[in-house]
């Protein structure tokens, strides 16, 4: 999809099997995006969107559906995920902190391709180094998530497709920078890699990304798609189908230590990305699910939550597809 696209008029929505989705940011909601997947997979919607755009959680559940993955494997997957959180030993493999060893490595390599020539653009070079710079540590800490989509993108080979469009956001511009074959920078695992930790790194919680910027000569800061929008469809000239998310409102019921708790308060009082959520639901078939008392990045929830989650999923996109057919607004379905 080109950045380019612009939103013709806003007409009452029309969708069919072909019609691009939306899949939103939302941490471990994205057990909501299998319910929601699961039934349009019952209606026939799920298989041939022209166009499957994703922001943070959103983007890597497209990415498991355009490589094959049915809607109830990427639940399991999720779930195994959310266990591993808990081990400290896993989250480990995560920081990402200056030590000599690291900054020896990336002086060897930064002088070792300037000097090659490899790349000459000292800004593009300095996008690959592994040494977290200071920025990076003030507005993400320690922690960082690309060895984590590293490993799931290796372990359960995945790849960029044609369709697919991962959106991230620039921290300082709060410009949209979305990640796909079209606008040229999703073409292989390693583009796959950068594109799914920058969407899904919010702020304040994980180092962001840099990124260097071809289409306009430019170094930019990239964190998590939400900020900009946590489901964008204005850079589509059509209806969408979208999968999105309440923002939580209560304490949580469920959570097993301070970092559920924090993330818990910042989504109720002032969530880390933002709460830019709204979609029009004329010009757009809206899904919208989300518990008041689970926070997106709330991971202390057990699983038989996480699969409550997703049954209520299901029905409600079950219930939003029926009112929309029988109104009309669907067709090819059947």
């Amino acid at each position: 999809m080109s950045t380019t696209l612009r939103l013709k008029e806003a007409t009452p929505c029309q969708l069919n099997a072909g019609s691009p989705q939306v899949w939103g940011a939302g941490g471990w909601n994205i057990v909501h995006h299998s319910g929601v997947a699961r039934n349009l997979r019952k209606w026939r919607l799920l298989q041939n969107p022209s166009r499957r755009l994703g922001v943070s959680a959103g983007g890597l559940f497209i990415t498991f559906l355009e490589n094959g993955y049915e809607p109830e494997e990427i639940l399991e997957i999720c779930l195994k995920l959310k266990a591993e959180g808990d081990n400290l030993a896993n989250l480990s493999v995560g920081l990402r902190i200056p030590t000599p060893m690291s900054i020896w490595s990336d002086m060897v390599e930064f002088w070792g391709a300037m000097l090659s020539g490899k790349i000459s653009n000292p800004m593009e070079l300095y996008t690959r180094l592994q040494t977290p710079d200071a920025l990076q540590m003030w507005i993400g800490g320690a922690f960082s998530l690309r060895p984590h989509f590293a490993r799931l993108v290796h372990e359960y080979d995945l790849h960029p497709t044609n369709r697919m469009v991962l959106g991230t956001c620039d921290f300082f511009s709060r410009e949209w920078v979305p990640f796909s074959q079209a606008d040229g920078n999703l073409n292989t695992q390693e583009d796959l890699i950068n594109a799914l930790t920058a969407s899904g790194s919010p702020p304040w919680i994980v180092q962001p990304v840099w990124y260097w910027d071809h289409k306009v000569n430019r170094l930019r800061l990239l964190t998590d798609g939400a900020m900009f929008h946590y489901n964008p469809t204005q850079f589509f000239d059509q209806a969408c189908i979208v999968s999105t998310f309440r923002r939580s409102t209560q304490w949580p019921v469920e959570w097993k230590n301070w970092f559920h708790l924090y993330v818990s308060a910042r989504e109720i009082f002032n969530p880390v990305a933002g709460d830019n959520r709204y979609v029009d639901p004329v010009r757009h078939l809206v899904i919208e699910n989300g518990r008041a008392d689970v926070a997106g990045l709330n991971s202390g929830i057990s699983d038989e939550t996480c699969r409550e989650m997703e049954r209520t999923a299901y029905n409600v996109c079950d219930e939003t597809i029926a009112q929309a057919y029988a109104q009309g607004r669907l067709c090819d379905c059947d």
